[in-house]
């Protein structure tokens, strides 16, 4: 009885969790971390078998780094197909980093502030990086720009999707 409170708990709060992700917050971190200390309390509290055990966490974890590897790297592959140099696709990397972080400070819109700010920073740092080139162009620095800003967006829901798809593996291994 207890495995089955313990498994709609956890398939219930880590599915806020994979929703906080599309928000671009840590959501899929928070869900390992709740596996990790659910398994922790059958251990030392409840003395039962552990719900998940380290084959399952060690590949959510894995899942996890690949969804970072993902949204980090599509902001600057965006800028690329939208044809920067290396200073667009750097200014991409280091925008939607520091986007991200100014985002979830200064834009008024709860939660949504980081994936907003990610996506802009990442647009200007593309064409912060391709205007200060030697004959850039306005209009020529906007392409990469806006294809940094989608990147990152693409990058935030590719991020989304591996959190939907850890969810539904520690959902089951909760009750199996």
């Amino acid at each position: 009885m207890m495995t089955i409170v313990i498994g709609i708990f956890f398939t219930l709060t880590a599915a806020l969790c994979a929703l906080a992700t599309l928000l671009g917050l840590p959501g899929i971190w928070m869900m390992i971390i709740l596996a990790g200390i659910i398994d922790l309390l059958d251990v030392m509290v409840f003395d039962q078998e552990i719900s998940f055990g380290w084959i399952s966490l060690l590949i959510a974890i894995l899942l996890a780094a690949l969804g970072e590897f993902l949204e980090f790297l599509a902001g600057a592959a965006g800028a690329k197909a939208g044809g920067a140099n290396r200073r667009g696709i750097v200014g991409a990397l280091f925008g939607g980093f520091f986007g991200g972080i100014l985002g979830t400070f200064f834009i008024p819109i709860p939660l949504v502030g980081t994936f907003v700010g990610a996506a802009i920073g990442a647009g200007l740092g593309a064409f912060l990086g391709e205007i200060t080139k030697s004959g850039a162009t306005i209009s020529g620095s906007l392409k990469p720009a806006g294809g940094a800003a989608a990147g990152r967006v693409a990058g935030t829901l590719s991020k989304t999707v591996i959190a939907a798809v850890t969810w539904i593996a520690l959902s089951i291994a909760a009750f199996v």
